[in-house]
């Protein structure tokens, strides 16, 4: 039985696609060039390029943490909302079944006081985000000369394929050997970073490795030179020798951003601190943070390898 030559293409770019290493997959890649399938075996006529994708991925890391930031600011402003409640004293002089029933009716006090105070919060804010809006309304013809800023929407293949890219950069991520825990600290000099900013740093730099993102002078990831420290170094110790130890070939840099809710992805400030990492034969290997320190008295491009505090283990039962 002769199998036609499309079956042929088609059984032979599915073996193609399923035999590459997930770890050793860009992230931009997890949808291909038009008509060309995908991991999952599907056909997709309009794939987006690299050049297409970063933008809209950057869109939607900068709308997530809008959101996450916006959610910080409530909850804080609810923390410090419900402390101003009044909170009623602890009865005095009673014992036993008549000193439970008196607490347990100062604690329904205080739930339906803070819940009061939550609904007031509530009707204000609401009101006075549609007095905001009401201010900012514009007539018909104000809003036929005035440019939309919103950006276009994305079609729902452009959108799986966005999900993708980065579900596929975390996992590449979770996959990158020495990936610090969330709780480890990194510090050099008078910075320090938590694993997790370190984790979502790693996570970007795969993210924008198809398409460095930020200006056009200074773009990430990029390679790091690794150079070694002068000879007259004031650290004897260092004097000669590199930041990363043993030099391995293909190491990269991506900043690495304090505080920051999604990281960076090409907007502000990149900061002093970078992570490291190299891709060989399809293993990622994370190696380190690294940033500038003028305390340690040597050239001003000199980087210096963050220190690392590793996080206690986790309890039993936890």
């Amino acid at each position: 039985m002769r199998i036609s030559r499309f079956l042929a293409v088609s059984i032979f770019s599915a073996v193609a696609v399923t035999a590459i290493p997930i770890a050793s997959l860009n992230p931009f890649s997890l949808a291909f060039r038009s008509g060309d399938a995908d991991i999952y075996g599907h056909l997709d006529a309009r794939a987006l390029t690299p050049a297409q994708l970063s933008p809209k991925v950057i869109a939607v890391q900068k709308t997530q943490g809008q959101k996450q930031a916006q959610a910080k600011r409530k909850s804080a402003a609810n923390t410090k909302m419900l402390g101003r409640v009044d909170v009623p004293p602890k009865a005095k002089g009673l014992t036993g079944e008549e000193g439970k029933k008196a607490e347990d009716k100062r604690k329904l006090t205080i739930l339906q006081d803070k819940s009061k105070a939550m609904r007031t919060k509530q009707t204000d804010r609401k009101a006075a985000a549609a007095a905001k809006w009401e201010a900012q309304k514009l007539t018909p013809d104000e809003k036929a000369q005035k440019p939309s800023t919103k950006p276009p929407k994305m079609s729902p293949a452009d959108r799986q394929q966005v999900k993708d890219a980065l579900s596929g950069a975390a996992g590449r991520m979770k996959n990158t050997a020495n990936i610090p825990q969330r709780k480890d600290q990194f510090t050099v000099g008078t910075n320090t970073y938590t694993g997790t900013e370190v984790r979502k740093a790693v996570m970007n730099s795969n993210l924008h490795e198809a398409r460095p993102a930020g200006q056009a002078a200074n773009r990430n990831p990029k390679a790091f030179r690794n150079d070694p420290y002068g000879g007259s170094h004031p650290d004897t110790k260092l004097a000669g020798k590199r930041p990363i130890p043993g030099n391995p070939a293909g190491l990269k840099e991506f900043p690495v951003i304090k505080g920051g809710l999604t990281g960076y992805n090409g907007g502000g400030s990149v900061g002093p601190g970078r992570v490291i990492t190299s891709s060989t034969n399809g293993q990622d290997t994370f190696h380190g943070v690294i940033a500038h320190d003028p305390s340690r008295g040597g050239a001003n491009e000199d980087h210096y390898l963050a220190t690392k505090k590793a996080a206690p283990p986790p309890k039993k039962g936890k």
